[in-house]
This record gives C-alpha cells, structure tokens and sequence, in this order.
C-alpha cells in the first residue's frame, strides 16, 4: 500500500464557532426569505454596498439582481440590463428592505 501524500492543515474552524456560523446563516435566511422579489440595500463586512431586488435566497447565498453598470461589457449581450450578484451571507453586515 503506498504512502498517502502528507497533508498540512492551514485552517480548521473552532466547532464553536461553526456552530455559530450555522446559527447566523439559519437566522438571516429565516429573516429574509419573505422578501424575495423585493427591493434591499446590502452592505457586506468590506464595506460595498449593493442595492436591487432580491432574487433568491439559497445555501448560504444570497443572490441580488442588480442593474449593469457602464464598466460592464454589453458586447454580448445587449438586453441583459441586470446581473445576477451572488453574495455570501456570511460577509454582510446589513440587509435593509427598501420601501
């Protein structure tokens, strides 16, 4: 039987904390998935703040239709006026419904 290549952790979460982790992602999901079709305003932990209409809520995403900015190129597709932005839930610090 040949040696298994070694291995060298580089991180492994505290289980505390990933409990914790799957609490948050429970209670945003929970708090959120009413809203989907609706307007919000997300801000995430680096500090972008992104605002469109929420499209789904999925596996730790969430995903945010968000209108094509000028920078983005409409050389292949020129009647998408939207992307689909997915966002980790783990990264946001605020998700605010927009009247």
């Amino acid at each position: 039987m040949e040696n298994a290549p070694a291995q060298h952790i580089l991180f492994q979460a505290d289980p505390n904390m990933t409990q914790q982790f799957r609490q948050v992602r429970e209670h945003i999901h929970h708090q959120i998935k009413g809203c989907v079709n609706r307007t919000i305003r997300v801000q995430t932990i680096n500090g972008c703040t992104y605002e469109g209409v929420l499209m789904n809520v999925e596996g730790g995403m969430l995903f945010l239709s968000v209108p094509a900015t000028p920078s983005m190129s409409r050389a292949y597709n020129p009647y998408y006026n939207n992307v689909i932005l997915p966002l980790v839930l783990f990264e946001l610090l605020v998700i605010v419904l927009l009247m």
